[in-house]
């Protein structure tokens, strides 16, 4: 059974007439204030969302090579670390 916009009233106003003035008040508060605030932060957040998928995805860490010496480089944070590099002659390519 459909409900159309005079039987959602007709039912609001059946259970908003339980509820004294003071609750009234509280209840418009809420409507008319916080609903178009939560609804504003939630397309706010989507927004960002957005911005945040065409974002390049890049990787922060690189390895490069500086003067024969090898270094693990953060480009996001600038953070650097020296790298041991050793040659294993125990290994064979197969």
């Amino acid at each position: 059974m459909p409900v159309d916009e005079k039987s959602a009233k007709g039912i609001l106003t059946s259970l908003l007439s339980f509820a004294d003035k003071d609750t009234k008040e509280l209840i418009n508060i809420f409507l008319f204030m916080f609903v178009p605030m939560g609804f504003m932060l939630l397309l706010m957040g989507g927004m960002k969302l957005i911005d945040k998928i065409d974002e390049p995805n890049e990787a922060c860490w690189a390895v490069e090579k500086v003067e024969k010496q090898i270094f693990k480089i953060n480009k996001c944070t600038g953070e650097t670390e020296l790298l041991e590099v050793t040659k294993d002659k125990s290994k064979s390519k197969t």
